[in-house]
């Protein structure tokens, strides 16, 4: 019998299981085309929110800034947040724009360790200092022992009209440890006599336990105007 070998080999020639890893394991990337299924490449579900580590799982990227909510405060006396989630988030970034309320009125906080079914207010519950600019002076305030936080020091009282309020940012640093959780803060601001302030402050909860929800009010009781929106971010976990 003559045996006739083959000078070319094609898919049609080849049966099933024929092919083993083993003989393709130095295959170059370079002879690759199309799109590879992520499931292939590693471990762990591929998302828009996570990367390819080196040792080929998927992981959320740390240090991002996730929206959770956003909301315009309505004609009410208080807003709250309590959608924290420390299986997620290290730390929480609030930013404020354009938030007013009743005039004569003081921006203020106050934190919640039960998932806001109550908040802190006792007499020494809060520590807070800022230093603030008023046109061409400067000047500083705080308490060591307070009800609550109050970032806009020296009679710092808003305006209910579009032209005034607060504009600015707060961070608050690891609420889900059982420490004191501290806050940094950077405001501007007119005031009800159309004075602009600009404010720098930190301060904390002064009993160490951990932070689950967080609810902003105005000193007198008084309700924020319907305009101007707070949003409330997730800083991703490292």
């Amino acid at each position: 019998q003559l045996a006739m070998a083959l000078s070319k080999i094609t898919t049609e020639s080849l049966l099933d299981g024929e092919v083993t890893d083993a003989k393709i394991s130095a295959l170059a990337a370079s002879k690759l085309s199309g799109t590879i299924a992520t499931a292939r490449l590693g471990s762990g579900t591929a998302s828009s929110s996570t990367f390819l580590r080196g040792d080929q799982t998927y992981a959320a990227a740390g240090g991002g800034l996730t929206l959770i909510t956003s909301t315009t405060p309505s004609a009410a006396a208080t807003v709250s947040f309590t959608a924290f989630d420390s299986s997620s988030y290290d730390s929480y970034f609030f930013t404020f724009e354009n938030v007013a309320g009743a005039d004569g009125q003081r921006f203020q906080w106050q934190t919640s360790t039960d998932g806001g079914s109550s908040y802190d207010g006792g007499a020494s519950d809060y520590d807070h200092a800022s230093t603030f600019t008023v046109t061409s002076s400067n000047g500083t305030g705080g308490d060591l022992a307070d009800t609550h936080i109050d970032p806009l020091v020296g009679n710092a009282d808003l305006g209910g009209l579009t032209t005034e309020g607060i504009t600015g940012s707060m961070r608050m640093f690891s609420p889900d440890l059982a420490l004191n959780t501290r806050m940094t803060w950077q405001f501007v601001m007119f005031e009800t006599n159309g004075v602009m302030k600009t404010v720098y402050g930190g301060g904390q909860r002064a009993a160490a336990s951990n932070v689950d929800a967080i609810r902003f009010s105005l000193s007198g009781g008084g309700n924020f105007v319907a305009q101007g929106r707070i949003n409330f971010y997730g800083i991703t976990n490292s």
